[in-house]
C-alpha cells in the first residue's frame, strides 16, 4: 500500500491546494514553522474534522458564511490482499456483505465489458472484471464536516487499474450496485444481489466507498512531535498496532514470545537509542494489564525494581518503539507518517532512524515526513520532496524535484558546504574565508544595525582558486545553487573577496562577471584589525603570551618600526610615496602572525579565526569607525537585496 497523490480542500490553511504526488520509498514535506506541515499530515492520516479555511477568499466580508465542508482527495494504491484484509477486518465489525456502484451505461466500461441491462449476469461479470486485478488505484474523496464525514470516490473516470467516480454518474440518482461478500478463507468474492440507490451519500455507492476510506484510515500510521500515549492497556491477542499506539504494550507483549524476533526489535531500538539496554511489557495488575518498561542499566536487565517505566522516559522512546515494531512486524508495505522526528529525537538519533528507515523503504514501506531539519533531508534521500509556504493566510504546495535537490547538495559538496549550513535562510552571503565568516556577523548585528537572522554568512570554499583564470567558473557554481528552480538553496546576494594584490584595473574587469561581486576597500580583512590597543588587549587576554603586561605603545612601536618593510608587501611594493597608506596595502595576516610571534617571543602562534574575532569584537566595542567600510559595505549588499528579493 502507499499513497500517491493528495489534494487539500478547505481545511485550515488550505483554501485549494495543489495535487501533489508521492512516491514509494522516503517522502519528505519541509517548510517553516506553522506553514500548514501539520495540517498536511493530518488530512493524509485521513482523521481530521472538518475545519473550514478562513481568509478574505472564503470570508469576503463579515456577514458571508463559510462552506462547512472540508474535503481530502487522497490517491492510494493497493494490492489485491491488502484490499481483502481490509474489507474482511471491516465487515468483521458489522454485516458481511458491502455495495459496490456499478457502471452507467454512458461509461466506456460498460461497452468495455458488453453489458447489456442492468441484472445479476451484468453485475456478476462486474464482480470478475474489478476484483480480477493484482493491485488497485483508488481516488477517494472525504468530506468532513466537525467529526463526521461522507466519502466519494474520485471525479476521474473508472478504468483498470484506477478506481473511480464516473463523471456521468455524478448526476445519476438511480444508479445500480451489486451487494457482495468476501469468503474468508477462500478470499474470493460472491455476488448477493442487485440494489438501487438514491443519489445520497452512502446509499448512492452502496457502502464500498466509506468501508474502504475508514479501514484505509485505520492503516495509516501519523506518529506526531508529542508525548506518546504510555499507559497500561489490556493484553489481549491484537498483533495489529493501532493508528494510535495506544496497545503497544499489547503488541509488544505478544512479540516478546518470539525471541528471535524480539531480539532483532531490540537491536534496532539499541542501535536509534544505544543507552536502552532492554525492554518489554510487565503486567501491573489483577485485570492482565501490561505497560511498557525500560532498562539502561545493562547490568540490571533482570530487576523489575530497576526498570523505567515508559511514562518516565523521554518523548522519542515510544515514538522509536511503535515505528519500529511496525516495521519489523508489517507482513505487508505500511505507509508511515512522521511529524517532525527531530522534536522528540536529538540529531544523532534522528539520523540512525531515518537511515533505517531508507533501509525499510527499499524492501517494502512508505515513508511521508514532514521536518524543518536539512538533517533529515540530507540523511532520507528523498524520493520525492514538496515545500510547504505561506502565502498570505493560505498554505501553498510546491513540489520539487528530487533530483535537483540532489545536485544541490552535490553543488554543496563541491564547495565544502552543507544543506545544514544554508537551510531555512532567506539569502546568502559568500565571503572570503573562515574568518570573514565568523567577524561579518558581528559587525552586521553591532555597527550596521541589521539583524543577521535570515542571512547566512558562509565562506568560499577553495579561495585558491579565485584568480582571474577560476574566477568566472567559482562564481559560476555559486550562482547555479542559487538559481536552481524550486531549489532548497536560497539566493546569494552578494561575494565578498580579498583585494588582495589587484590592481583597479583588474577589479573592474572583475566586477563585470557578476553585479554581486565586491572585494574590500584593503588588500585584506586582517588590515582592519591592525589596531595597537586590540592587539594589546587580546594578546593580555592568552594566558602566558608574555611576562609582562603588553602595553599598545609596543606595539604601536612594532608597527612603525616594520610597517614599511618589503617581506610584509610581496609581491607589492611598499608605499614609499604615499607612506600613511600602508595599512590599505600591507598583508596584514602576515603582520599579526609577525606581532605575534615575536611579542610572545613564540609562544603563542596568531590563530586567525580565534584571534581575528577577539580583535573584531574590541575594536567593534571601542574604537568602531575602524570598520565603517566593511559595515557600509554589508549594508548596501543587504538592503539592495531586499529591493530585488519578492
Amino acid at each position: 500500500m502507499y499513497i500517491s497523490g493528495i489534494q487539500i480542500s478547505n481545511f485550515k490553511g488550505y483554501r485549494e491546494s495543489a495535487a501533489i504526488t508521492f512516491e514509494p520509498g522516503v517522502n519528505v514535506i519541509v517548510g517553516k514553522n506553522n506553514v500548514g506541515k501539520t495540517a498536511l499530515l493530518q488530512a493524509l492520516s485521513l482523521k481530521f474534522d472538518g475545519d473550514p479555511h478562513r481568509s478574505i477568499h472564503t470570508l469576503p466580508t463579515e456577514s458571508a458564511s463559510l462552506s462547512p465542508y472540508s474535503s481530502v482527495d487522497l490517491t492510494v494504491t493497493l494490492a489485491r490482499d491488502e484490499l481483502v484484509d481490509m474489507l474482511l477486518e471491516a465487515l468483521a465489525r458489522r454485516d458481511q456483505e458491502f455495495g459496490l456502484p456499478l457502471p452507467t451505461k454512458s461509461d466506456p466500461l460498460w461497452r468495455k465489458l458488453g453489458l447489456k441491462r442492468y441484472d445479476d449476469a451484468a453485475a456478476n461479470r462486474f464482480c470478475r472484471w474489478f476484483f480480477g486485478h493484482d493491485s488497485y488505484t483508488f481516488s477517494l474523496r472525504r468530506n468532513a464536516r466537525g467529526n463526521t464525514d461522507i466519502w466519494y470516490l474520485g471525479a476521474d473516470p473508472y478504468r483498470s487499474p484506477r478506481f473511480s467516480r464516473s463523471s456521468t454518474l455524478d448526476g445519476h440518482r438511480g444508479g445500480y450496485y451489486g451487494r457482495f461478500s468476501v469468503d474468508r478463507d477462500k478470499r474470493t468474492f460472491s455476488f448477493r444481489g442487485l440494489m438501487t440507490g438514491n443519489g445520497e451519500g452512502e446509499s448512492y455507492y452502496g457502502d464500498f466507498v466509506p468501508l474502504l476510506g475508514r479501514s484505509l484510515a485505520q492503516y495509516l500510521y501519523l506518529f506526531r512531535a508529542e508525548r506518546f500515549p504510555s499507559e497500561p492497556c489490556s493484553l489481549r491477542n491484537q498483533r495489529r498496532l493501532d493508528p494510535d499506539a495506544r496497545n503497544l504494550a499489547e503488541v509488544l507483549h505478544l512479540l516478546q514470545e518470539n525471541h528471535t524476533l524480539f531480539g532483532r526489535f531490540l537491536a534496532l531500538v539499541r542501535e536509534i537509542l544505544p543507552e536502552i539496554h532492554q525492554a518489554g511489557v510487565l503486567q501491573v495488575n489483577e485485570h492482565h494489564y501490561g505497560e511498557v518498561f525500560i532498562w539502561t542499566d545493562k547490568e540490571a536487565t533482570d530487576r523489575q525494581d530497576l526498570a523505567f517505566s515508559l511514562q518516565h522516559c523521554g518523548t522519542g522512546v515510544g515514538q522509536v518503539l511503535a515505528i519500529l515494531y511496525v516495521l519489523l512486524t508489517a507482513k505487508k508495505p505500511q505507509t508511515i507518517i512522521i511529524d517532525e522526528p527531530q522534536g522528540f529525537l536529538h540529531p544523532g538519533a534522528v539520523r540512525k532512524l531515518i537511515e533505517i528507515l531508507r533501509r525499510e523503504a527499499q524492501s517494502k514501506h512508505q515513508f511521508i515526513i514532514a521536518t524543518h531539519s536539512p538533517t533529515v533531508i540530507t540523511a532520507a534521500d528523498p524520493t520525492t520532496v514538496t515545500v510547504v509556504r505561506q502565502e498570505g493566510a493560505e498554505s501553498i504546495l510546491e513540489i520539487v524535484d528530487a533530483k535537483e535537490v540532489r545536485q544541490q547538495q552535490r553543488y554543496l559538496s563541491d564547495i565544502g558546504a552543507r544543506l545544514t549550513d544554508v537551510f531555512g535562510y532567506d539569502r546568502v552571503l559568500w565571503v572570503e574565508g573562515q574568518t570573514e565568516e565568523q567577524c561579518f556577523p558581528i559587525i552586521l548585528r553591532t555597527l550596521a544595525k541589521l539583524p543577521a537572522l535570515g542571512t547566512a554568512i558562509l565562506r568560499v570554499q577553495h579561495t585558491g582558486d579565485l584568480n582571474p583564470k577560476h574566477l568566472k567558473n567559482v562564481l559560476s557554481t555559486y550562482e547555479r545553487l542559487s538559481h536552481l528552480a524550486n531549489g532548497l538553496v536560497p539566493p546569494a546576494v552578494g561575494f565578498i573577496f580579498d583585494k588582495e594584490e589587484r590592481t583597479e584595473s583588474k577589479l573592474s574587469d572583475l566586477r563585470h562577471l557578476s553585479s554581486r561581486l565586491h572585494f574590500l576597500p584593503r588588500r585584506m580583512y586582517e588590515n582592519y584589525l591592525l589596531n595597537p590597543a586590540a592587539i594589546a588587549a587580546v594578546a593580555n587576554s592568552i594566558e602566558g603570551f608574555s611576562k609582562r603586561r603588553l602595553t599598545s605603545r609596543r606595539v604601536q612601536t612594532w608597527l612603525e618600526r616594520h610597517k614599511l618593510e618589503a617581506k610584509y608587501y610581496s609581491p607589492l611594493k611598499p608605499p614609499t610615496e604615499h607612506p600613511d597608506k600602508w595599512v590599505d596595502t600591507i598583508h596584514g595576516a602576515r603582520v599579526l602572525v609577525a606581532i605575534f610571534a615575536e611579542l610572545s617571543e613564540t609562544r603563542v602562534t596568531y590563530d586567525k579565526p580565534e584571534h581575528s574575532r577577539a580583535l573584531t569584537e574590541w575594536i567593534v566595542k571601542n574604537a568602531p569607525e575602524e570598520l565603517k567600510e566593511i559595515s557600509d559595505l554589508l549594508s548596501r549588499i543587504l538592503n539592495n537585496s531586499e529591493k530585488v528579493m519578492p
